[in-house]
């Protein structure tokens, strides 16, 4: 069976049967619009109109039931476009929360500069500056403002996605344990940034809303 977490940037692929997870740039057109999964999530996901089609959040929670067996748990995911919240307690359903607007292109803008720059999260320092940021696109003008004062570009890439990390956390209650979904849950300096914050940190790979469609797909069967 094939599963698809068709998102703004990316699209990603489970094969059930084989176990084999890819990731598909939305800008190569051609290797995945002759795909047909049987199940989909995701920004994109009407692209595949044959496959049923789940709701990014009970994507969320289901993936992480699947990796963790806590009753009690906050999860975030962040794509390239927007931030998705659901926390349970003891077991129960108890908010979710979806960001498109002040949360807005926070996984684009990083991985838009880093790219820009031709910088890894490997190059830039864990510096305590912080710009004071509530979205993405604004945060670009605070970086350049700093960088056209003579100020490093790396530091202030690194004070850019503290800024970031620090909105994430206020938008997520400011828990003191979180579960952390999508791709920045696998950049060093991110995961540095709000680890200061987040004593119980967990991130989950990129692969977590699969991994719930995984878990409903194995209960339809």
């Amino acid at each position: 069976m094939l599963l698809i977490d068709a998102g703004t940037s990316y699209i990603k692929t489970l094969d059930t049967s084989s176990g084999q997870t890819q990731i598909i740039p939305v800008k190569e057109r051609d290797l995945y619009f002759k795909l047909s999964p049987s199940m989909s999530t995701g920004h994109n996901s009407a692209i595949f109109k044959s496959s049923k089609r789940i709701s990014e959040l009970v994507a969320l929670t289901d993936g992480i039931r699947a990796v963790s067996k806590d009753d009690d748990f906050t999860v975030l995911d962040i794509g390239s476009r927007d931030m998705k919240l659901v926390s349970f307690h003891k077991g129960s359903f108890e908010k979710c929360d979806w960001n498109t607007s002040c949360g807005a292109m926070i996984g684009f803008t990083i991985e838009l500069m880093m790219k820009y720059f031709s910088k890894s999260p490997s190059d830039l320092p864990e510096t305590e500056k912080c710009l004071d940021i509530t979205c993405g696109l604004l945060g670009i003008t605070k970086f350049f403002d700093s960088i056209s004062k003579e100020e490093s570009i790396e530091e202030n890439l690194s004070a850019l996605i503290n800024g970031m990390a620090n909105y994430a956390w206020h938008f997520a209650g400011k828990p003191k344990s979180l579960y952390l979904s999508g791709g920045l849950s696998e950049n060093r300096i991110f995961l540095h940034h709000l680890g200061k914050i987040v004593p119980d940190l967990r991130p989950t790979g990129r692969f977590t809303l699969l991994e719930g469609l995984r878990a409903k797909a194995s209960k339809e069967l």
